[in-house]
Formats: C-alpha cells, structure tokens, sequence
C-alpha cells in the first residue's frame, strides 16, 4: 500500500493491518480475480507481520491472515492450498491457538 492513514492514535492500521482487512474483506466477493487479490493480501500481511519485532505484531491477525487465505483457496476448489494454508494454525502451540 503506498498510503497511510492521516488520523493517529486508535484509528491508525500499520500496513500489515490494511492488508489483512482487505483480504478479509475481499474473501467474500464473487470472482477469481477478487479472491486472487485476497490471497495475495492475506500473504502480503502475513509476511509484513513475520519480519517485524514481537512487539509490532499481531498474532491473533496474524493466524486469521492464514484462515483467510485458506477460506479463499476452499472457495477456488484448491484442497493442497487449503491445507497449506491452515498448517501453520494447526501447528500452533496450545497456549497461541484462538478457541
């Protein structure tokens, strides 16, 4: 994303947080194209969120950002990817798992 936000405070969203939005958001659009957009979304925050300090990160997000991309890949008919998709939630720890 090449914007940022222009309200400080409890409205601002890093970027890793916009891109996990829009593929969530994106997700539940009809078509190809949109739910391409939303896998590569998903990735792109997933990836921000992995290389940045443990204090910038969003962890719950972070495996929701995962979620959607599987979603997304159920939705396309995409079993391998799914699976792929959720290995990294699956594998969490107990005390990291969203209940």
């Amino acid at each position: 994303m090449t914007t940022t936000d222009s309200v400080d405070g409890l409205f601002t969203f890093s970027e890793a947080k916009q891109r996990y939005y829009a593929g969530s958001s994106l997700i539940w659009l009809p078509g190809t194209a949109d739910a391409e957009r939303a896998v590569g979304e998903a990735s792109q925050a997933i990836r921000i969120w992995e290389t940045e300090s443990p204090e910038a990160r969003s962890l719950d997000d972070e495996a929701l950002a995962h979620v959607y991309q599987a979603t997304v890949h159920l939705h396309l008919g995409e079993l391998d990817a799914t699976v792929a998709a959720l290995r990294p939630i699956l594998d969490l720890p107990e005390d990291r798992k969203i209940f």
